[in-house]
């Protein structure tokens, strides 16, 4: 999957072997990683840039499915950087 988009509350990323885009939210890479993100103007960047990974525009992802979030009727997902 490669990054296509940021934004300062969420990641589009279009999928490598299906004409899909999928949106991760800020909210859900704070909860996944623990910690803060913030808009730099190029990529989200977590307030330890230490403890968690940033992600820019072109970035080379693998996603997992984290699970279901029944309230908002949508996946989760995990990201990782190739």
């Amino acid at each position: 999957a490669t990054v296509v988009g940021v934004s300062g509350s969420r990641l589009y990323v279009d999928l490598d072997d299906f004409a899909v885009t999928v949106k991760l939210y800020a909210w859900d890479l704070e909860e996944t990683f623990g910690c803060r993100y913030r808009y730099d103007g190029v990529r989200l960047c977590p307030e330890d840039p230490q403890s968690s990974p940033s992600f820019a525009l072109g970035d080379g992802l693998s996603l997992r499915t984290r699970g279901f979030d029944r309230r908002r009727g949508r996946w989760a997902f995990l990201p990782a950087h190739l």
